[in-house]
């Protein structure tokens, strides 16, 4: 079979080039990572079949798409990543980048973490906004503890009865836009 060599360098260098950045080192580290897990799976799907290089792949990366898992042990609600393959999280954007994305992933990490009792530690955003972008996103104790902080916030103002009024980022296409604005 002809497979390409990976180059982790390369790929961060084009993700990071497509949004005027630098390459971030952890997410070129979690790029080879995934590249491994992927490339020894591969490997050993061919080895099992003679099969043609597309069927070997779909054998290879079993991708679980809208993956639910009970997020209530952890003070959220039932949670349905977009993707979960080897172990890393996959979330898909539309539109506009948002940190709030990164979060989602931290918290499908977390309650998969406490479903499962299996560590996940990256995640990747698949941005859609005028192209296809991709983002490594390790998912870290600073990430965790910041979706942590972001639920225990929601959870008080939901406790306190308070009316957090209309988002200021609030969309006009929303269907409920003309009530919340009226």
């Amino acid at each position: 079979m002809g497979f390409r060599r990976f180059d982790g360098e390369a790929l961060a260098g084009e993700a990071a080039e497509a949004v005027g950045a630098e390459p971030d080192p952890r997410g070129v580290e979690l790029a080879r990572f995934l590249a491994v897990q992927v490339a020894a799976r591969v490997d050993e799907a061919a080895s099992r079949s003679g099969a043609d290089p597309l069927s070997v792949a779909a054998r290879a990366v079993p991708l679980l798409a809208e993956y639910v898992v009970d997020g209530r042990p952890l003070g959220l609600t039932l949670v349905r990543a977009d993707a979960v393959v080897h172990g890393a999280v996959l979330e898909v954007e539309v539109g506009e980048r948002s940190d709030r994305h990164a979060l989602a992933l931290a918290g499908y990490a977390l309650a998969i973490e406490a479903d499962e009792e299996v560590p996940v530690d990256a995640g990747l955003l698949v941005s859609f906004n005028g192209g296809v972008k991709l983002r490594a996103v390790p998912v870290g104790e600073g990430l965790r503890r910041e979706l942590l902080e972001e639920r225990n916030r929601l959870m008080e103002l939901v406790h306190s009865g308070a009316d957090p009024g209309a988002s200021p980022n609030c969309d006009g296409r929303c269907p409920l836009y003309a009530h919340c604005r009226g």
